[in-house]
């Protein structure tokens, strides 16, 4: 029997398949009337006329991924005229959604009765019916919505009603014109909104309606520049106040500036950021890796040590590292410069030092 189930269970997961758009199919809505449970739909880049919808829990752990949600190689779905939802999901299980920009739709995503979602690294973006909205997310169980941005919704970024356990963390959400950036009843369990910027709203940037925040974790967000930052509720520890100061790189002008009050602010308890550098507010974070010179020569003049390299293009300043020690982790710069030569003055009567030399453009 134990060697019948492990055949069954390879059985399955050979029969996941791979499902491209358009290659295969036109759009994601039809691809839809083709998949199995643990297949993956993975979309070209592009602009397609429409969203998708879902009602069912047959299809179980499908992933859907596009070619990014910003620049020129996005993957676009565009809703133009028209009543419809971008993406509409009923009873869906495990599934994840990635790499998405949805445009010019009633509501960007609307989820209900699902559990177990995974949606992130999306773009939500101008969609101006009269009551628009940028998730509205109602009586699901388990959903993880991260690291997406949502701007110029209508009506309200965030709309969350009835849920268990919605985990909402390191999202942008902004430029809301009508009301709220986050519109919660108090029906809702286990909500966490945390690592978020919640920036630029017509009225509110959190308000739980009536008023019953319960058992919600607020968190280390950044709430500014809303008419009402908490409204009905009491945010907790860590939360901040201060312009997120974006700045447009690679067409995504939701990443922030090296001085930004969201670099490293967020919650500590959270995975670093890839620069392995604390965890920042917001959807994209700041990244603090810093290049490093090419062809660094070393000669010596007296006891001075003198440090050449190639001139990096666009840089504006040089940052030198030393250390008694070869492969050390460079941390706070001994010196700075703005040309791509230094001197060490007096570094041979010292003892001995590595060099290390990063810049910034």
């Amino acid at each position: 029997m134990k060697n019948l189930l492990l055949l069954l269970l390879c059985l399955e997961t050979s029969l996941a398949a791979t499902i491209y758009v358009p290659q295969d199919y036109p759009s994601i809505q039809i691809a839809l009337y083709f998949v199995s449970t643990g297949d993956s739909i993975v979309v070209a880049s592009g602009t397609y006329n429409a969203g998708f919808i879902w009602s069912g829990n047959n299809v179980q752990n499908l992933t859907i991924l596009g070619a990014g949600a910003f620049g020129n190689n996005a993957t676009i779905l565009d809703g133009g005229p028209g009543n419809t939802d971008g993406i509409y999901l009923d009873e869906a299980v495990g599934w994840e959604i990635s790499g998405l920009q949805l445009a010019h739709f009633y509501s960007a995503i609307y989820i209900e009765y699902c559990h177990d979602l995974n949606i992130h690294h999306n773009y939500a973006r101008d969609c101006f019916e009269s009551h628009s909205y940028g998730l509205i997310a109602e009586f699901n169980q388990n959903i993880y919505y991260h690291n997406n941005v949502i701007d110029n919704m209508s009506y309200v970024g965030v709309r969350l009603q009835g849920n268990t356990g919605m985990h909402i963390y390191n999202n942008t959400v902004v430029n809301t014109s009508g009301y709220h950036g986050f519109l919660i009843s108090g029906d809702n369990t286990g909500i966490e909104l945390i690592n978020n910027i919640i920036a630029f709203n017509g009225v509110d940037g959190v308000q739980f309606y009536d008023g019953s925040q319960g058992d919600a974790i607020l968190t280390y967000n950044d709430n500014y520049g809303n008419s009402t930052n908490w409204n009905n509720c009491t945010p907790g520890i860590g939360n901040i106040s201060q312009n997120p100061l974006f700045v447009s790189i690679g067409g995504n002008e939701f990443t922030i500036a090296s001085n930004s009050p969201c670099i490293d602010t967020g919650d500590p308890a959270f995975p670093l950021d890839p620069d392995s550098t604390r965890i920042d507010i917001g959807a994209y974070y700041y990244s603090q890796y810093l290049p490093v010179v090419q062809n660094l020569t070393i000669t010596l003049s007296g006891s001075d040590v003198i440090l050449d390299w190639d001139n990096a293009p666009q840089a504006t300043r040089y940052f030198i590292y030393w250390d008694t020690q070869p492969y050390f982790t460079p941390t706070t710069p001994n010196a700075a410069t703005t040309v791509s030569t230094y001197t060490d003055v007096e570094a041979l009567s010292q003892e001995m030092k590595f060099y290390f030399i990063t810049y910034r453009n």
